[in-house]
């Protein structure tokens, strides 16, 4: 229903022509998949698309995907070192900004903030919560 009412009330001539969004669906999905690679991609794959976009002169790149655990070893790479290519990559570029999770507890896979941060939204999403960690990658 989401898609469906953007495209009903989509301007395209109002569209910045400076954004680009790259985004992951079915179709790169079946794609790399019949490439053997399979969700979830390598990070080595990341660190190449950021790298990427970096060359092509990208002013910010955002990733909207949780990188909360490790990589995984696969029979072509090493979860590690995918990650340490990952990190290196958004480090060389320097405008890399990954998705958080904001999380009421301390989970296994969580980073605990320093201390606990109220969130201040608009007041139809409004949260009396308190966050005291964050899922994410370094």
């Amino acid at each position: 229903m989401l898609d469906f009412r953007f495209q009903l009330f989509a301007e395209p001539e109002r569209a910045n022509k400076e954004i680009v969004i790259a985004v992951i669906d079915d179709k790169s999905l079946s794609y790399y998949e019949k490439q053997q690679t399979f969700w979830p991609w390598p990070r080595d794959f990341f660190a190449e698309l950021t790298g990427y976009l970096r060359r092509g002169g990208a002013k910010a790149i955002v990733y909207d995907i949780l990188f909360a655990s490790p990589d995984i070893d696969r029979a072509s790479s090493d979860g590690l070192e995918n990650d340490i290519k990952f990190n290196d990559s958004m480090k060389t570029a320097g405008n890399v900004i990954l998705g958080a999770q904001l999380m009421e507890v301390v989970e296994h896979s969580t980073y605990k903030l320093e201390s606990p941060m109220p969130i201040t939204l608009p007041q139809q999403y409004a949260s009396t919560s308190i966050f005291s960690s964050v899922a994410l990658r370094e």
